[in-house]
């Protein structure tokens, strides 16, 4: 699967919804998710899970000026 494309449809079609679990995660770094929907783009997929339940996921990792971040990107399939 060619995730860089998945990722970049949802984001270009604004289908990309956060999770509570992603959305405390974010305040609590002082992220917003316009941020991450920056970069999610560019980002480096490190793992794939093709088999996770409940709908595959990747994990990505983006470098910035200030930090690394790594996140979790599912989809529904």
């Amino acid at each position: 699967m060619d995730y860089p494309s998945v990722i970049r449809s949802s984001v270009e079609r604004r289908a990309v919804f956060f999770s509570n679990h992603a959305r405390v995660r974010l305040f609590e770094r002082n992220i917003s998710s316009k941020e991450i929907l920056a970069v999610l783009n560019n980002s480096q997929v490190l793992e794939h899970y093709d088999d996770d339940i409940p709908c595959p996921s990747v994990l990505l990792k983006e470098v910035s000026e200030w930090e690394t971040i790594h996140f979790v990107v599912a989809w529904v399939s």
